[in-house]
């Protein structure tokens, strides 16, 4: 196995902090630099890194490090131009929609707590005297009015990003959902999130490229989910997809398919990057793999 199928394999594995020491002896060059760019763990040495892939020329990693760098600066002169208050707004997004599912649950801690330490006194119905035709007097009885359960509607989380791996193809993320409310099942089996973890829905479209007529299996790759704390390894899909939807069948060369994969983890994480793993020479292993960041 080379230094760079070594390299692509700890990357899909979660093992970035061996792919510097695997390429060590690989010549400086493009691949080497965009491999390297996939492990930083800082952004600042990942643009750099990027950068430096641009400036090799060296295809088709030159033209993906451009992609991600020009979206880098549209999204800094967003941010320059957008006021201060929306900045935070957008930054604290995420922590203020677990906040806001997390409040139905607090509110009932506290009113169940309330009951055992202040335990209401026994309440009889309202009773409102009515006066009849006869001369005695009839009394109507008010049943207490039930109050609504409040409810809260996650919101969905959308960026379009691209990952070029043409002639396989091209993969274009369409929509984010995380948590996902909807329905998510392995194959025809419903699926629960195992305790204290929670669905990922990712949507893409994927486009069949030209090294094939038909693309058998889009997106014809093996997709994988980076976490915000990259130590805990890739996270596999497993087959999970949202009930109901469409399986991404055989398609066209030059045509394209929208599909749904989802991934289960920790509720105390946050999607980082969506890991797209290659095999280009049709054998066992993962030789080439692109990442995409997810929004934040």
């Amino acid at each position: 196995m080379d230094h760079f199928t070594s390299a692509n394999q700890a990357l899909f594995d979660g093992n970035r902090g061996e792919i510097a020491a695997l390429l060590a002896d690989a010549p400086l060059s493009g691949r080497t630099l965009w491999l390297l760019a996939c492990a930083a763990d800082e952004g600042d040495e990942r643009m750099a890194l990027l950068a430096r892939v641009h400036a090799s020329a060296e295809q088709p990693y030159a033209d993906m490090a451009y992609q991600i760098l020009e979206r880098e600066r549209q999204f800094a002169e967003e941010i320059a131009r957008i006021p201060g208050w929306q900045v935070a707004y957008y930054r604290y997004k995420p922590l203020m929609m677990r906040s806001l599912i997390a409040l139905p649950l607090i509110v009932l801690i506290v009113w169940l707590g309330s009951m055992f330490i202040f335990p209401p006194s026994p309440t009889s119905n309202i009773v409102v005297p009515t006066v009849s035709n006869n001369t005695g007097a009839a009394q109507e009885t008010i049943a207490p009015t039930a109050l609504p359960t409040a409810t809260v509607t996650p919101l969905p989380m959308s960026q379009s990003a691209i990952a070029n791996y043409m002639p396989i193809g091209s993969l274009r993320l369409l929509n984010i959902e995380y948590p996902t409310q909807r329905a998510v099942s392995a194959g025809t089996t419903p699926a629960d999130a195992p305790p204290g973890s929670a669905f990922v829905a990712v949507q893409y479209e994927f486009t069949c490229g030209t090294a094939q007529a038909f693309c058998d299996s889009p997106p014809q790759a093996l997709l994988g989910l980076e976490l915000s704390d990259s130590s805990l390894g890739i996270i596999q899909s497993g087959g999970l997809t949202l009930r109901g939807s469409t399986p991404a069948g055989r398609i066209a060369s030059g045509s394209s398919v929208n599909s749904w994969v989802v991934f289960a983890i920790p509720e105390n994480q946050s999607p980082r990057r969506l890991l797209i793993g290659l095999n280009t020479d049709q054998d066992d292993e993962i030789d080439a793999t692109l990442a995409l960041d997810l929004p934040r």
